[in-house]
């Protein structure tokens, strides 16, 4: 069914909520968009160096925090290139 006029659409309402101290994670990760690593038509994963860097300029200190801001860059990583590997395979 089509949303009234004024009305949001469907997947605005049910957009995933993202924790107020979480939002510098999805800022950092678009900062991040220029050190991707690129070749051969393939996209790459950020580099740890990339991801250290960016841990420093928002702050983060602790082993605790980056490890923690680590493995969110890189789960964020994973599901972005998802598409990208699923396009670069060859059809069987």
């Amino acid at each position: 069914m089509l949303a009234e006029a004024g009305d949001p659409p469907r997947a605005w309402i049910e957009r995933p909520r993202v924790a107020d101290h979480l939002l510098f994670v999805g800022a950092a990760f678009q900062v991040l968009s220029g050190d991707r690593q690129l070749g051969f038509g393939a996209v790459g994963p950020y580099s740890y160096l990339a991801i250290d860097r960016s841990a420093e300029r928002f702050g983060i200190v602790c082993v605790d925090e980056f490890e923690n801001f680590h493995a969110l860059i890189r789960a964020m990583d994973g599901e972005f290139c998802k598409p990208k590997e699923a396009e670069s395979k060859p059809e069987q």
